[in-house]
């Protein structure tokens, strides 16, 4: 199923902020649609963010990414922003960078932070910030592959980064410090899936400003 987060409107922060509803979607039993949606008016909870106060979330197209993990639980990363907290998680060149950080839940409706990702002071050649992303879990059943968008032209500058990579081996508390992929690999809205002989697939685009053509890349899933 695929969540519509709706959070408290506002300028400020969120900390342990709830949505009243959410949208799932499934099989249609009757046949007539290969797919049905239904709103279920139940509580979603966040909470354990490491420092109260300084997280707000981000909420554009393709911000997000969620795997269930070999245990059968669940993961979720979202774009966030860190506020007040020069040097720790922002980027010293640009003060509105964004950050990723992932939740763990065991039910889909209690979720609590579980590491950074990628924050936007690992990533200084970033002015954008890690933003748009997606996350896959590799053939091994252990290893969450995150691939993120740096700088898709749209910053202070009109600066085009590949996409930036970040594995973690531990169900999401940690993550490897960000890598930068290849030049002509991505920068904007990356997705993500898993073949079933384990191979990877990404999608993205936006090469250059004026090449926003979607292009496909594989590897072996390792």
């Amino acid at each position: 199923f695929s969540m519509d987060v709706k959070l408290p409107k506002g300028k400020g922060p969120h900390y342990g902020w709830t949505a009243p509803s959410f949208t799932a979607f499934g099989p249609n039993v009757g046949g007539q649609y290969p797919f049905s949606a239904w709103t279920v008016n139940r509580t979603m909870s966040f909470s354990g963010v490491p420092q109260p106060g300084l997280l707000t979330v981000q909420g554009a197209g393709g911000s997000g990414g969620a795997v269930t993990l070999g245990d059968g639980s669940l993961l979720m990363s979202v774009r966030v922003m860190w506020a007040g907290a020069p040097g720790i998680h922002n980027n010293p060149n640009s003060t509105r960078a964004t950050s990723i950080v992932a939740f763990h839940s065991s039910d889909g409706y209690e979720w609590r932070y579980r590491g950074s990702v990628m924050d936007a002071a690992s990533m200084p050649q970033s002015l954008e910030g890690p933003s748009e992303h997606d996350l896959v879990l590799l053939a091994d059943n252990k290893t969450v592959l995150c691939i993120t968008r740096l700088d898709g032209g749209d910053g202070s500058r009109s600066w085009i980064l590949p996409y930036g990579r970040a594995v973690s081996s531990d169900g999401g508390r940690t993550w490897s410090q960000g890598t930068v992929l290849p030049k002509g690999v991505g920068s904007a809205r990356p997705s993500l899936m898993r073949t079933a002989d384990g191979q990877v697939v990404l999608s993205g685009g936006r090469l250059s400003p004026t090449d926003k053509d979607v292009r496909v890349w594989l590897n072996s899933g390792r």
